[in-house]
């Protein structure tokens, strides 16, 4: 993948993270915790995706957030320290499984934060 696609990536995941960040901003009453979710979500993808490119390797099928982020923990260990289980929700039997509340969709946001922060920041030498 050329860098210009991989830089792609990463400016659209800084786009849905500003966008995470007003909807979340919002008066309680305007707050779209279903959008808020999606937008992390697809930012934490592009991140994590992002750091393989620019690591030179290949995202494995199927590119699900769990096989990413587990491409990205055999390159870098600071990877294992981030929670990711908020966006595994689909998952759950439960009732908030698709991010209903504000508390749920705003741990969603810090982990892609984090992983956005991580992947720009190069390994301590």
């Amino acid at each position: 993948m050329k860098y210009s696609q991989s830089d792609f990536l990463l400016n659209e995941a800084d786009q849905l993270l500003k966008k995470a960040n007003e909807l979340l901003s919002s008066s309680k009453e305007d707050v779209n915790t279903y959008i808020i979710c999606q937008n992390s979500r697809k930012a934490l993808k592009n991140s994590l995706t992002y750091f393989l490119f620019m690591n030179g390797v290949e995202p494995k099928e199927p590119a699900t957030i769990q096989n990413i982020m587990n491409q990205c923990k055999e390159q870098d260990a600071r990877f294992e320290n981030v929670d990711i289980k908020n966006f595994l929700c689909r998952h759950d039997n439960e009732d908030e499984e698709y991010c209903l509340s504000i508390g749920k969709v705003n741990g969603c946001l810090n982990s892609a934060k984090l992983i956005r922060s991580l992947v720009t920041n190069p390994l301590p030498g």
